[in-house]
């Protein structure tokens, strides 16, 4: 399960999420400081750092991601993962999935959008759809 969470970058996928709360953290920070001027910068920056380093521990998360894997793949479900994850193609596909994904969710909804007015347009012309 180690080498599955190096091929899917699971860690660095992990940190930067914290990155994000930290991104989070300082728009917090800068809306708080024009409502309330007097607000201390270097404190709330140091309580909300400290907090998300606790909530953002990679130790204790990993499991849970290793666990997720465990529950849908078998022991040699995962080495073939592996195995083809080593692959140029492999890699190219982890990395250009989650796009493909989006844009195929995209074109799903356009057809079920372009559907659902046309059945309603049919509905409203007559009683009954045509054909």
């Amino acid at each position: 399960m180690e080498k599955l969470m190096e091929l899917i970058h699971a860690k660095e996928n992990f940190f930067s999420w914290k990155e994000q709360a930290y991104s989070m953290r300082d728009r917090c920070i800068a809306d708080l400081e024009k409502r309330e001027p007097s607000t201390d910068k270097q404190k709330t920056n140091e309580e909300l750092t400290q907090f998300i380093d606790s909530q953002f521990d990679w130790i204790a998360f990993k499991p849970k991601v290793i666990a997720l894997y465990r529950k849908y793949y078998s022991s040699e479900e995962v080495a073939e993962i592996e195995r083809f994850l080593e692959t140029p193609t492999g890699q190219k596909f982890f990395k250009e999935q989650p796009t493909i994904q989006r844009i195929h969710e995209g074109l799903a909804l356009d057809l079920w959008q372009k559907t659902l007015y046309e059945v309603r347009k049919r509905l409203q012309g007559s009683s009954s759809p045509h054909p």
